[in-house]
């Protein structure tokens, strides 16, 4: 029979641990099918839960139970023993503990845990907490609404042992498929080659060396009002040095909500915020492109918001405006040309009619659908109640 001891003496480095990790890692995926994964469980449970542990998986959640409770099914059986499950729980209606506590009790052998705030404290610092809860090296930030491909621990566990030095890894999805991995050093050439900023903001798609992000914590904290605060955190942390792998594999499916979805007016208020990390002047307008970059018409985007907000009564015009000068004088700032000015202005103008501006976007939108071969129902989607936030 097959015996697995835990590790007697000391352990010299952290890099020690790592490829004792792995090797156990590997040992189980190939050989539990034929010796049956219940022995190994029971022979990983000897040994010292925190030392040999090293990748926490976080799952922020907020009345998404149903769904969160069919991902866990695809998440439960991929955690090996040196895993971490933990489930923060930002005060939803219905305790999550209530939907999940039968399934958690399902795997024994699996470190769960489940915290609840007292209040509800917001998607970004529920977000930070999973960082700052992380008790292990690695930590991945799982959405509760992604799925999680069938090899995800696999993959993670895997590039976490052959690339240690990363401060953070970034893997693609349908918003950016790589065919070649590639590393950068430091916060220069991080955002010179940051080939998608969505994918970057795509929690779910990052995992963190805790033990790396941890000092920088509080600037998450200081922009989190920017709607990615681990991405002002990693801002703060990568340094001249720092290491980011953009990987070409893959640790989530995306599908697309069809609940509510996010407000361009909070994006582009927020997303501007991210400029005032420092940096030097060429890396901030590199910055400024790939924000934009990743929502092409945002100028657009906002008119129509903005327009059917005032239409709902729920902004007055001066309102409005303020708001459209605000996104636009940070992100636009390094944008000069003669057209952008002047489209910028002639979007603010129609913030007068509100109405006749909704009316010829809506238009213009279906003209183009309607060329493309799509849906011309759009409407609905621009309507205030689908926006979060607004």
């Amino acid at each position: 029979m097959l015996s697995f001891r835990p590790v007697s003496g000391s352990v010299s480095s952290n890099a020690d641990r790592r490829k004792i990790v792995y090797d156990r890692f590997v040992i189980e995926r190939n050989l539990a099918p034929s010796i049956g994964s219940k022995i190994l469980l029971e022979n990983y449970q000897s040994t010292p839960s925190l030392e040999f542990m090293t990748l926490t998986v976080v799952i922020p959640t907020y009345d998404r139970n149903a769904i969160l409770r069919k991902h866990l099914a695809l998440l439960m059986p991929q955690l090996t023993p040196q895993c971490k499950l933990l489930i923060i729980d930002n005060c939803s209606p219905t305790p999550v503990i209530e939907t999940i506590g039968d399934l958690l009790d399902s795997y024994p052998a699996v470190n769960a845990r489940v915290e609840r705030n007292r209040v509800n404290v917001g998607a970004g610092a529920n977000m930070l907490r999973c960082i700052e809860r992380c008790e292990t090296e690695w930590v991945w930030v799982l959405s509760d609404d992604d799925l999680p491909k069938p090899d995800a621990i696999e993959t993670i566990l895997m590039n976490t042992v052959k690339s240690p030095e990363c401060v953070f890894f970034n893997y693609s999805t349908v918003f950016k498929v790589r065919t070649d991995s590639f590393t950068t050093a430091g916060l220069d050439e991080f955002v010179e080659r940051l080939d998608e900023f969505g994918n970057l903001v795509f929690i779910s798609t990052g995992v963190f060396r805790a033990t790396a992000v941890l000092a920088s914590l509080k600037y998450g904290y200081i922009y989190c009002y920017s709607w990615a605060p681990f991405v002002a955190m990693l801002l703060h942390t990568l340094g001249e040095q720092g290491k980011v792998c953009f990987s070409a594999e893959h640790i989530v499916e995306y599908h697309a909500a069809d609940e509510k979805r996010w407000s361009y007016i909070n994006w582009g208020l927020g997303m501007g915020v991210l400029l005032d990390a420092p940096m030097k002047p060429k890396t901030r307008r590199r910055l400024a492109e790939s924000i934009l970059q990743s929502v092409t018409f945002l100028d657009f985007s906002l008119l129509i918001e903005l327009s059917a907000a005032m239409n709902a009564n729920r902004m007055e015009r001066r309102e409005a405006q303020f708001v459209y000068d605000q996104v636009c004088g940070r992100l636009y700032y390094f944008e000069r040309s003669v057209v952008r000015r002047a489209r910028i202005l002639a979007f603010r103008l129609l913030l007068w009619c509100p109405r006749l501006s909704y009316k010829l976007c809506i238009g213009g939108l279906r003209f183009i659908r309607r060329r493309k071969g799509k849906s011309e129902d759009v409407a609905g989607i621009w309507a205030p109640d689908r926006l979060s936030g607004v």
